[in-house]
């Protein structure tokens, strides 16, 4: 069992400089996303007419544009209810936040992503049997279709860039895809049931969370296996890595909180939790670390804590059920 190293941190090593940036908001029940600016906390523009049902976002290797999953359907409850229905993909301009274009898809997704190079953008189909849509990032044709598990869900990215690691949520696996083939090269057996994503942090791992059981295996990406497990105890939502504190923040769906785990000796601990709202589900550290964003789908807000002092300190109201949230860089 692999050891993850953890390092002493004080006030004084923590930035102190103002937060600056923005955070982008799916807000899946108004068709829009909400930009808020990370230096005040406020909602500073809204960008309406996405797909139906905003999911996740993730940013463009060259930062130039976002996009955005729309599944077509209400998943705030979970993803045990999957209907057979398109969905779709929308992108954004990272410069004015207007749409350049949304993209359907002949079944739902969870999420997309672009290729480490940009030319692709990457999406599940939520199906059974599953595959995965390559399409080209500049005339949005289908490039390829991957054969995968049953029902899948979050498609992430490998630390090194080299794979793209698609989660089966009703096959209970990961499907691990060599980018350059574009060609399943393993498939990773979880220990629990309807798993979400294979998430990537900060520190060299993956963490594919198990919704159905709360249980959390940790995926070390070198050996494309699991290293470990760890029990929960909630409904796990999104999680995020602090690397100035070295721990793991996840949500708790359940209880509509976030925790904040530590290791030690290669085991993995709740050392605490913070009262967020209502279906606590999308978590996003800002650049500093030094607040974390925590998106609350039942009470339509999204929560500010200040991490040095483990305390809430706002709730910026959201108009409809904030979901999938990026940081923008």
């Amino acid at each position: 069992m692999p050891v993850i190293a953890i390092t002493s941190c004080s006030e004084n090593d923590i930035p102190q400089t103002p937060t600056t940036g923005k955070l982008l908001v799916a807000n899946g029940q108004q068709n829009t996303v909400e930009v808020i600016d990370m230096s005040t906390d406020e909602v500073v523009q809204t960008v309406n007419g996405t797909g139906s049902w905003p999911h996740h976002i993730y940013q463009s290797p060259d930062k130039s544009r976002f996009i955005v999953s729309c599944p077509g359907m209400d998943m705030s409850q979970g993803h045990d209810i999957i209907m057979n229905m398109p969905g779709a993909f929308t992108v954004i301009d990272a410069g004015n936040f207007s749409i350049v274009k949304t993209q359907s898809t002949p079944q739902m997704n969870h999420n997309a992503i672009y290729s480490p190079d940009g030319t692709q953008i990457w999406t599940g189909q939520m199906d059974t049997p599953g595959t995965v849509l390559v399409y080209d990032a500049s005339d949005y044709s289908i490039r390829d279709t991957i054969a995968v598990g049953m029902q899948p869900l979050e498609v992430t990215l490998s630390p090194d860039k080299k794979y793209f690691y698609c989660t089966n949520g009703m096959s209970d696996d990961i499907s691990v895809i060599d980018i350059a083939t574009r060609q399943v090269v393993k498939t990773i057996p979880l220990t629990g049931e309807e798993p979400v994503g294979a998430w990537p942090c900060l520190n060299g791992y993956m963490f594919a969370d198990c919704e159905k059981d709360g249980i959390m295996n940790v995926i070390d990406p070198t050996t494309k296996s699991v290293s470990t497990t760890f029990t929960l105890g909630f409904t796990p939502g999104m999680l995020a890595y602090s690397t100035i504190h070295n721990e793991l923040w996840i949500a708790d769906a359940t209880n509509g909180s976030v925790h904040y785990f530590r290791v030690q000796g290669g085991q993995w601990t709740d050392a605490g939790n913070i009262a967020t709202g209502v279906g606590a589900h999308g978590v996003a550290f800002s650049p500093d670390e030094r607040k974390c964003y925590v998106s609350n789908q039942m009470d339509g807000t999204v929560s500010v804590i200040d991490v040095e002092k483990r305390t809430k300190t706002k709730d910026i109201s959201i108009n409809g059920m904030p979901n999938g949230m990026c940081v923008m860089e």
